[in-house]
């Protein structure tokens, strides 16, 4: 089918990158970690399954020389994650604290871990969101949203809505943030969102 077609095309568009040429026939360097990583956006685009994309993500750090981990990290940990391998979204969530103890990236990706498990465990997501907020970069509210869902696996709707009243009112406007501000909103009975 197209869709088929058009995901190996863009495969084989970025595999043919190894082997570029600039007019004159001189080969151009592209850093390997960018075509792998490209790769993975281009499967995600295509909603590829978890462990494809876990895959794909191993190839990318694979590439890395360990000078740009900021690349792919963040995705890495997320989907190591949802995977459900405690023992990789750990050793991620670390690597991402070495670099940067202020980027909220690290802390919503481990919280994700505790959300996507048989038994989410929200008081260990508002732990880590609460050590994100205490080490946040000023502004980075981005571990708001993952507060905000073990609220509501408290059965605490009306604090789940504080936290995304706040997190919108400082701009965390996406598609995913709007719609959780609106199951919050209707977690509490307000259908006039």
């Amino acid at each position: 089918n197209g869709e088929t077609e058009d995901y190996d095309e863009a495969i084989a568009d970025l595999d043919a990158l190894y082997e570029a040429k600039d007019e004159e026939g001189n080969a151009i360097e592209i850093t390997p970690v960018f075509i792998e990583y490209y790769k993975y956006v281009v499967m995600s685009v295509f909603e590829k399954g978890t462990d494809e994309l876990l895959s794909q993500l191993e190839k990318t750090a694979e590439a890395d020389d360990g000078s740009l981990p900021w690349v792919y990290l963040s995705n890495y940990c997320a989907i190591a994650a949802k995977s459900g391998d405690l023992e990789l979204t750990e050793k991620l969530y670390n690597q991402m604290l070495d670099i940067s103890r202020e980027d909220t990236n690290a802390y919503v990706a481990m919280a994700s871990y505790y959300r996507y498990t048989d038994t989410p465990d929200p008081d260990k997501i508002l732990e880590i969101c609460e050590e994100a907020k205490a080490n946040a970069a000023s502004g980075d509210c981005g571990y708001m949203p993952s507060m905000a869902i073990a609220y509501m696996h408290k059965g605490e709707g009306a604090v789940a809505l504080e936290t995304m009243d706040e997190y919108m009112s400082m701009g965390g406007y996406t598609v995913q943030t709007c719609n959780l501000y609106a199951l919050c909103a209707l977690y509490n009975g307000n259908e006039e969102i």
